[in-house]
């Protein structure tokens, strides 16, 4: 992420933006030019698989951390890793809260707890930009915070019109927990073709 400015990147941020801008219209909701580039650059990170998992300092391993670990950890960082970490959780929060509604609510999950700690995580993260040049960011990650409810319902409805993006995470979300579980090999293999590099290696 560079300071001072938001640059929209990869393949699909085209068709993001036409979606964002068009459920932004239909809905008469108000996004400033860089929170709404903030938000396909994160839609078109998540549409990768790996990006669902928190970097480690090893760059070849990943981690899927709960929210609520993952605040705690940014309470014990400082300076570049608990922004790190805020921003990975804020950024989680929004995406898992809107591709994932109909998921958590089926685990008893309250969207209220996502919402709180999504919108908390870009509250914080807005505060770790200081100074003019810094301005846009802190801006956009304020304008987040303030507006992360409706945004997550919005994604919610960008969900539905992207079943197969959707459904993708979601089984890589379901082959993480299980490879957890037993350490399959097989399980393990799976995680790697869709892009994610497991620390430890497989156990069976």
């Amino acid at each position: 992420m560079a300071e001072g400015n938001i640059v929209m990147h990869g393949n699909v941020a085209g068709y993001f933006k036409e979606q964002l801008d068009g459920l932004c219209q239909r809905k008469k909701m108000a996004l400033s030019e860089e929170a709404g580039f903030y938000v396909v650059n994160l839609l078109s990170d998540f549409a990768q698989s790996d990006k669902l998992f928190l970097p480690s300092d090893d760059a070849r391993s990943r981690e899927l951390v709960p929210l609520a670990e993952l605040m705690a950890r940014a309470a014990d960082a400082v300076g570049e890793e608990r922004a790190r970490i805020l921003k990975h959780l804020a950024d989680s929060s929004l995406y898992l809260g809107g591709f994932f509604q109909e998921s958590l609510d089926s685990r008893n999950v309250d969207v209220t707890y996502v919402v709180h700690m999504g919108e908390g995580a870009y509250q914080e993260l807005s505060g770790t930009f200081r100074g003019s040049q810094q301005a846009v960011m802190r801006g956009t990650f304020r304008e987040l915070a303030e507006k992360f409810g409706t945004l997550m319902d919005l994604l919610a409805d960008m969900a539905a019109m992207n079943a197969g993006l959707a459904a993708n995470a979601k089984n890589v979300l379901k082959l993480y927990e299980k490879w957890m579980m037993t350490g399959s090999a097989r399980l393990g293999a799976a995680l790697r073709r869709q892009g994610v590099i497991l620390a430890g290696g497989d156990t069976q």
